[in-house]
């Protein structure tokens, strides 16, 4: 999933509170993805406060300790081009091991407000932020949401500029501010994952595109994500090297030619750990992954209407160094699928925006909100 495409979904829930419905879209009836038959919802919100055992954290320290990692880096392949290079793997692992500090980490997690509710029949975590009390006129909901390889962690540096951006964005003055919510999606963090499937089989078919090189992840986890999410799970040393990879490769594909894929060009090593820290504490790579398969295997309902024009006034944010670069969804294109009220091309960023290039994206938010509040 592209970050970008995930912020076109927000900016449409943003557009919803400032326009009318100018037609009735039909969206498919709601399922039940808890454990056994149907039962009510008990939608009632809970505080969360996000508190991993030690045990766990003892657990992780030894298998750190005895991972074993058997193989060699072949001499005339420095950098990613094989995958995560092993020169870098192990110092990963050493700072893991010996430096890195999840309390602090959990502490900055929980300076955001954490909520559960149930949907569905899943346990669902979020994320809820409001502005300052009176400091800004408008207040405007907003929902973000993360994607694969990814968790709640990316927007903790954004959150803050869209609910106080006159304190954390530099250089700007605005009367208007957001309400985020960053919810878990199921299976994923802090959310429960789905007991069910969300199988359907029918005389529809779709078919899919080439694969390059960047997409091997995609026909795996597309196919059979249960069993290689179970070595995963298994491993945090696979973990990491599975999903920092792709913090590598999707943050910038050049970074795959460097012999340390660049990580830390624009992450620290704690922020990017925390990421794997998030998946490995909750066991939920596997539920993470079942997304793809169920992707090419969605209901015919959802299927309808997947293609739909969307009419409400859309923002576009597409960064460069994306998947597929500007071959993602070229304004020409995009204005074909919705209603593009506002584009922008970043020269710089990639996959993970939110996480790497807060500041610009965040400002993006606010420009966009304002050429549909005034029209």
């Amino acid at each position: 999933m592209i970050l970008a495409v995930l912020f076109v979904v927000s900016l449409i829930v943003l557009a919803y509170f400032l326009y009318p419905k100018s037609e009735k879209l039909e969206v498919p009836k709601t399922g039940y993805y808890g454990s056994g038959t149907p039962k009510l919802d008990d939608t009632t919100v809970r505080p969360f406060k996000i508190e991993a055992p030690e045990s766990a954290l003892e657990e992780l320290h030894e298998r750190l300790k005895n991972s074993r990692i058997g193989h060699q880096q072949l001499e005339d392949v420095p950098d990613f081009e094989y995958g995560f290079n092993l020169k870098t793997l192990l110092e990963f692992k050493d700072y893991w091991l010996n430096e890195y500090d999840w309390r602090k980490q959990e502490k900055l997690l929980n300076s955001f407000q954490h909520f559960t509710t149930q949907i569905e029949g899943l346990r669902i975590h979020f994320i809820h932020e409001h502005p300052p009390e009176g400091k800004y006129k408008k207040v405007i909901p907003l929902l973000i949401v993360h994607g694969w390889p990814g968790n709640v962690f990316e927007f903790y540096k954004i959150i803050p500029m869209l609910t106080d951006p006159n304190r954390y964005l530099k250089d700007g003055h605005s009367d208007v501010a957001f309400s985020v919510v960053a919810p878990s999606i199921p299976g994923y963090g802090w959310s429960e994952q789905p007991k069910k499937s969300d199988y359907h089989d029918f005389s529809y078919k779709t078919s899919i595109a080439k694969f390059m090189k960047e997409t091997g992840y995609y026909h795996i986890q597309s196919t059979k994500p249960d069993t290689v999410g179970v070595s995963l799970n298994d491993s945090p040393i696979g973990l990491l090297a599975y999903i920092l990879e792709k913090f590598s490769g999707w943050t910038n594909g050049e970074f795959v030619s460097m012999n340390d894929g660049g990580l830390e060009r624009k992450f620290t090593k704690d922020e990017l750990i925390t990421i794997v820290m998030i998946y490995w504490l909750n066991q939920n790579i596997v539920s993470s992954q079942r997304y793809y398969k169920e992707r090419w295997i969605m209901k015919l309902e959802y299927a309808k209407i997947a293609g739909r024009y969307l009419s409400v006034p859309t923002g576009y944010a597409a960064f460069k160094h994306d998947l597929g670069g500007k071959i993602t969804a070229p304004l020409e294109f995009a204005k074909d699928l919705c209603n593009i009220q506002h584009y922008t091309y970043f020269k710089d960023g990639g996959h993970f925006a939110a996480f790497e290039m807060p500041e610009e994206l965040a400002k993006d938010v606010f420009t966009f909100f304002k050429k549909v509040y005034s029209a």
